[in-house]
């Protein structure tokens, strides 16, 4: 069976959590061009208040059944905008500004989600290859037994079922082996699907912990929600505008050329009119729209308030499992102290003949073992801090 271990032998590249260069090309490609349509979205909503300028051009012949006709060519230019609209026109200027923020804190949710995506089937492929080298030390661990036991079986010092377990023993581990290897080859395919590097030149990230006001101050989800009051603060405001008086102005310029063949005259002068208008709406619903979008802007602020319990809670919920792993982690340093101590020992007994090499080599597998496991368990704490780092802003 082939296996393939983590190996640090080649050239590592080392990222930071929000460098999207572990992505991708196309992952970046589609995030760069999200980023660009969200700036022109932006800049088009900042102009929605400004209506556009007509030009039209015309040419018209007209006879009858005679030799008398008349063409008539003209070109107006004209327009209707808005000056004033009881403070609409500044909010809608904000309400852009405000949509445009909540759109790249949208973005940059997606980008960490893909960013935590790819840490953690990275960290998965290193604590995997970890497990293949402790299952390793145990599978050889669970030969050397049965050869011992068959030894004494042989000798007749030992019945016939101890055998037989060791041998389950070694068959369930050696069973587990070929999972984990299935499982390796199934991350190794993921990250190809997210990156174009090679997950064994990438050097894993060490976090740094953060407090609770650090998480909910730098917290992505708390931004996002508080844009959306931002927004729904301004449409609110919008929307009153909406209902209050507002002063237009109406302006045009035009040039009519007109000739006839009966009366042999051209006419080609320009003409214009320009005016203002004050427009006061009256509208049944003028009350329950308002109120609607107060509701919203309401509504908003509330979701920020049970967005954040959620957030301390998640909060609080990584620290209980990094505290639950560092209690694992201490018994696998005592362990280790103590496969130490034996392994000195046995070595002492094994020089005086009063154990086998195999003896010793099983209580060598089981140290290099919990070296393993406080590998792991260094593994599972970046895990952990992982989470928070994918829901702070740099």
């Amino acid at each position: 069976m082939r296996l393939i271990l983590f190996s640090i032998a080649l050239p590592l590249f080392l990222f930071s959590f929000d460098d999207t260069a572990i992505l991708s090309k196309e992952a970046n490609t589609i995030l760069e061009l999200k980023a660009k349509k969200n700036k022109e979205d932006s800049d088009k909503l900042k102009n929605s208040w400004l209506d556009p300028l007509f030009f039209t051009a015309s040419y018209s012949k007209t006879g009858v059944d005679t030799p008398q006709e008349s063409t008539t060519t003209s070109y107006r230019l004209s327009f209707s905008q808005d000056i004033f609209r009881s403070g609409g026109i500044y909010y809608a200027i904000k309400y852009a500004d405000a949509a445009e923020k909540l759109q790249n804190t949208t973005l940059e949710l997606e980008k960490k989600s893909l960013l935590l995506n790819a840490y953690q089937i990275l960290f998965q492929i290193k604590k995997t290859d970890l497990a293949i080298k402790k299952q390793l030390l145990d599978i050889d661990s669970a030969k050397l037994d049965i050869k011992k036991k068959e030894e004494q079986f042989l000798n007749g010092l030992l019945d016939i079922s101890f055998l037989n377990n060791a041998i389950i023993t070694h068959n369930k581990l050696e069973n587990a082996l070929a999972e984990l290897n299935s499982s390796k080859d199934e991350l190794l395919k993921q990250f190809s699907n997210i990156s174009d590097l090679n997950p064994y030149e990438i050097a894993l990230i060490e976090f740094v912990p953060l407090n609770l006001e650090e998480f909910k101050n730098k917290n992505i989800n708390l931004q996002q929600k508080k844009d959306e009051i931002d927004t729904k603060r301004y449409t609110k405001n919008l929307t009153t505008a909406n209902y209050l008086p507002k002063i237009t102005i109406d302006a045009s310029y035009a040039i009519e050329d007109k000739e006839s063949s009966f009366q042999m005259l051209s006419n080609n002068e320009p003409y214009y009119n320009y005016g203002i208008k004050l427009t006061v709406p009256l509208n049944f619903n003028t009350f329950n729209d308002i109120e609607s979008s107060k509701l919203a802007y309401l509504i908003s602020q509330s979701e920020l308030d049970t967005k954040t319990k959620e957030e301390e809670n998640f909060y609080k919920t990584i620290e209980k499992n990094r505290e639950s792993i560092k209690i694992k982690n201490t018994l696998a340093q005592n362990d280790l102290k103590l496969y130490e101590k034996l392994l000195f020992q046995a070595k002492e007994q094994q020089q005086a003949g009063l154990i086998t090499e195999d003896d010793v080599k099983i209580i060598q597998n089981s140290k290099e073992s919990s070296k393993i496991d406080i590998e792991i368990f260094a593994i599972d704490d970046s895990l952990e801090l992982l989470k928070l780092y994918s829901k702070v802003a740099k």
